[in-house]
C-alpha cells in the first residue's frame, strides 16, 4: 500500500491556468478518500493512510456501480448542508465517528457522497503513467453513478468556475493539465488549486508566550457542545491586541484545556475561559479540520457559542 502514497496533491496558486490542454473542477469541501478494491474485499484510506471502512459503509457497495474485477479509485466524501452546500463540520462528524451504532445514525442523518475524479490502477494494470484524459475516459466507461456515488465534473473555463464558486461561497477549484500522469505529492507542474477565501467565527481557548509575552492564540469552534481546536493565529494581531491580552489572561485562565483535541506545541500555553471571539480568514481547512494560513479579521462582541462551523 505504501507505493500509492503521498496522493497526488493540486498545488497552491492565486488564478487558474488559462491555457488550452487543461482542464478544471470543484473543489469539494470534504475528506480525501482513496479506495481498494479486488474481488472479495474493499479497503479505504484517507490521504495520511488512515483506515476508513468503519466510518463510511456505503463505499463499501462501490463494486456494484463500478465494472472491473479490480480498480483504485481517487476522491472526496462530501456530506452537503440542507442548502447543498458541501460542508466539512458534517463529514468530518462521520469521519470521527468509531462506533458503529453512531456510524449506523449517521447513515441517516448524514448521507455521504463519494466524487470520484481519478483512477489509479484497473483489473491489475497501472494507470498512473498514462495522461489524465486516458485515465478520465476509463473512468466514465466503467462508472455507473448513483446518488452517493459520482464523476467529478470538468470545465474548460476555469475563471468562470472559480467565479462561481467565489459566487456561492464555496472552496475553490482544481485545474488539472489533461496530459498530465498521476505523480505522488507535488513534485509537478500538472495540478494547481485556487481558493476561495472563507471566514469563520472562532472562540480563543488559549494563548501561547513567547519570551514570557502573548505570540499567538488558539483558536476553536463548537462542534454539538464541544470545542474543538481548528488552529493557531497570529497574523493580524497587533502590538496593541498584544497587550490587551496580557494583562486579560489571567482574569480568564483555566488550569487545563477547553478544546476536547488539545494541541501539542513547544512554547508554553496558558488556557483560558472561551470567551473572547474574533473573525478569522483562512484559505482552507486540512484534512484533520485545521485552518491554513488563518488572519484575524478582527475581534467582536459574539457569543462564543455563536462559534460554529459556517452552515
Amino acid at each position: 500500500m505504501d507505493q500509492l502514497f503521498p496522493l497526488m496533491q493540486p498545488i497552491l496558486i492565486d488564478q487558474p491556468p488559462s491555457q488550452s490542454g487543461w482542464i478544471h473542477q470543484i473543489k469539494y469541501d470534504g475528506i480525501r478518500i482513496l479506495s481498494i478494491v479486488h474481488p472479495g474485499s474493499i479497503e479505504l484510506y484517507t490521504r495520511n493512510q488512515n483506515k476508513r471502512n468503519l466510518q463510511y459503509p456505503e463505499i463499501e457497495q462501490i463494486s456494484n456501480h463500478v465494472k472491473g474485477k479490480s480498480f483504485i479509485l481517487d476522491g472526496e466524501v462530501v456530506v452537503r448542508t440542507n442548502k447543498g452546500k458541501p460542508q466539512f463540520s458534517r463529514v468530518v462528524r462521520r469521519d470521527r465517528s468509531s462506533k458503529k451504532e453512531k456510524v449506523a445514525q449517521y447513515i441517516k442523518e448524514l448521507p455521504i457522497e463519494y466524487h470520484v475524479f481519478d483512477i489509479l490502477m484497473k483489473d491489475g494494470e497501472d494507470l498512473r503513467k498514462r495522461s489524465l484524459t486516458e485515465r478520465l475516459a476509463i473512468l466514465h466507461d466503467i462508472v455507473k453513478p448513483t446518488n452517493w456515488l459520482q464523476l467529478v465534473e470538468s470545465q474548460t473555463d476555469g475563471l468562470k468556475l472559480y467565479s462561481k464558486m467565489a459566487e456561492m461561497k464555496w472552496e475553490g477549484i482544481v485545474s488539472k493539465d489533461l496530459n498530465s500522469p498521476y505523480i505522488a505529492g507535488k513534485a509537478h507542474k500538472h495540478w494547481y488549486k485556487t481558493k476561495v477565501k472563507q471566514q469563520l467565527l472562532c472562540v480563543v481557548g488559549g494563548v501561547q508566550y513567547k519570551d514570557g509575552f502573548p505570540n499567538s492564540l488558539l483558536l476553536g469552534v463548537y462542534m454539538e457542545d464541544q470545542l474543538l481546536f481548528v488552529g493557531k493565529i497570529s497574523s493580524g494581531l497587533t502590538g496593541k491586541d498584544l497587550q490587551l491580552l496580557h494583562s486579560f489572561v489571567p482574569q480568564l485562565e483555566l488550569p487545563g484545556s477547553p478544546f476536547i483535541n488539545p494541541p501539542v506545541q513547544p512554547l508554553p500555553i496558558r488556557w483560558i475561559k472561551p470567551q473572547l471571539t474574533l473573525l478569522a480568514e483562512y484559505l482552507e481547512l486540512t484534512d484533520e479540520g485545521i485552518l491554513r494560513h488563518p488572519k484575524i479579521i478582527g475581534f467582536t462582541q459574539s457569543p462564543p457559542e455563536q462559534a460554529r462551523w459556517n452552515t
